[in-house]
């Protein structure tokens, strides 16, 4: 049952409720505990531990450190025990595979960090167990070859399924593809490198996908597809906004987005969509009425662009994000190679979609 005891770990003597991770402990006897100390300390895997009563503080008894981050009360059983009573007097081995086995991943730096052992030590046991196959590592991260497949198997699903449903998406991005498999945010771009070297999946941009997928609007869009892109690409820069177009016809939204997944069409804010081509244009005038390091405002860049503010500023602001402008107070300035941006004689490259 619950005890309120003192835990003594070198200099440290915190309060602490004690928890027995199954029956009451009898006098002289050992078993599985967990404690909530008061404060925290400092404290490393494997270290020795005295328990006292707090009055009168007698001696009650003593034990080792075997881990940090128990699950929570309602969340204890028999699986996490064995995690524990597994690492009762042992050594590196069994503390990797139970700490990987239990959580499934642990970035590499840093892994066993909190232990007795020297950052020697640990590489030389990853580096057998990797050897081994016992160990999986990409990325930086160690992952434990079962719970891997398994998420791999989970990812790969997903991507079957949101092809059959949404065959004009080319993919999914790292953070929908992990969402919609239910796998942690931290692991997924490793997990990602890992199912791409084995060639499971493909990536176009920042999608992943499976390598036979292509993606494509379906024959039957054809006719609505057409009447959309002839809205966007007769407006010149200033086309109907997302909010005008969406409502126009039944999949319209699907469709723009497929449009700006494949590169045929550019997303700006302000829900204003643009055909690449127009885009590109707009583009090579900004970089033209900017040559020699000339500063501009956006009142100025407006009639090079000859269109009005709503749509010059969403253009502007985009060009800055994509390294070929820079604000400088109320003006802009093209960027140079050297600050990070694009070559301003360059064209941007973009994939092609049927309408």
């Amino acid at each position: 049952r619950e005890r309120e005891v003192l835990l003594m770990l070198g200099t440290s003597e915190p309060a602490a409720v004690s928890f027995p991770l199954g029956d009451d402990i009898p006098p002289g006897g050992e078993g599985l505990c967990e404690f909530r100390l008061r404060e925290p300390i400092k404290a490393r895997l494997k270290d020795r531990f005295v328990l006292r009563w707090p009055t009168p503080q007698v001696t009650i008894g003593g034990g080792e450190v075997l881990d940090f981050r128990g699950p929570r009360r309602r969340q204890r059983n028999e699986a996490w025990a064995a995690h524990l009573r597994e690492r009762i007097d042992a050594e590196i081995p069994v503390y990797r595979a139970t700490e990987l086995r239990t959580h499934g991943y642990r970035p590499q730096a840093g892994f066993l960090e909190h232990g007795p052992w020297s950052g020697d030590e640990i590489r030389e046991d990853i580096a057998s167990a990797v050897a081994r196959g016992e160990v999986i590592a990409q990325s930086g991260v160690l992952f434990d070859p079962d719970w891997l497949k398994q998420s791999s198997e989970k990812l790969l699903g997903v991507l079957g399924e949101i092809h059959d449903e949404q065959p004009f998406l080319p993919g999914l991005n790292r953070t929908e593809w992990g969402d919609r498999a239910g796998v942690a945010h931290e692991a997924i771009p490793a997990i990602a490198d890992w199912i791409l070297a084995s060639h499971l999946v493909s990536q176009t941009g920042d999608a992943f996908h499976l390598p036979t997928h292509t993606a494509a609007l379906p024959a039957a869009w054809q006719r609505e597809a057409d009447a959309l892109w002839d809205a966007l690409s007769s407006a010149g820069l200033q086309p109907p906004t997302r909010d005008e177009l969406e409502p126009s016809s039944p999949h319209a939204k699907s469709i723009l987005a497929f449009w700006v997944a494949s590169g045929r069409a550019v997303s700006l804010s302000e829900g204003i969509i643009l055909p690449s081509e127009n885009f590109a244009d707009a583009r090579r005038r900004v970089i033209a009425a900017m040559s020699a390091g000339k500063l501009l405002a956006v009142g100025q860049l407006r009639e090079v662009l000859g269109t009005t503010r709503k749509y010059a500023v969403p253009i502007l602001e985009r060009l800055d994000r994509d390294g070929v402008t820079r604000r400088v107070g109320d003006e802009r300035v093209l960027c140079t190679p050297a600050e990070g941006g694009s070559s301003p004689a360059a064209t941007p490259q973009h994939g092609s979609g049927g309408a």
